[in-house]
């Protein structure tokens, strides 16, 4: 076997499961009122998902296992893998709004959470 099909072998468990980490962080992390929140938390793979709903969702387990079954159906080991919400609130609780459940956010601490197992 060539090298860069070894390498590519090893790529896709290392991207899913860091796609995993990011996508538990930042629902686990999610302040929780209605679990309007939690339940828009949105997984896609390739290219970014910019709808979102009435979903709700308090103890995240529905949208991990929706987001989770996209991560671990991805074959391809370089597209991209998006986690993101897009209520209009977002940044107001990525910001601290929600002092008491995510006073630093969510995206942001669990990106740098990631990124510090790689240093």
């Amino acid at each position: 076997k060539e090298l860069g099909e070894i390498e590519t072998k090893k790529l896709l468990p290392l991207k899913q499961k860091i796609a995993l980490q990011a996508m538990d962080g930042v629902i686990l992390m999610m302040p929780v009122d209605t679990g309007r929140a939690r339940g828009n938390t949105l997984v896609s793979v390739g290219s970014p998902d910019f709808t979102s709903s009435d979903a709700t969702d308090k103890n995240g387990d529905s949208t991990m296992a929706k987001g989770s079954s996209k991560i671990t159906a991805d074959r391809d080991p370089y597209a991209p893998v998006y986690v993101q919400n897009n209520l209009p609130y977002i940044e107001a609780l990525e910001g601290g709004h929600s002092k008491i459940q995510a006073p630093f956010g969510m995206f942001g601490v669990t990106f740098t959470r990631i990124q510090a197992q790689f240093r």
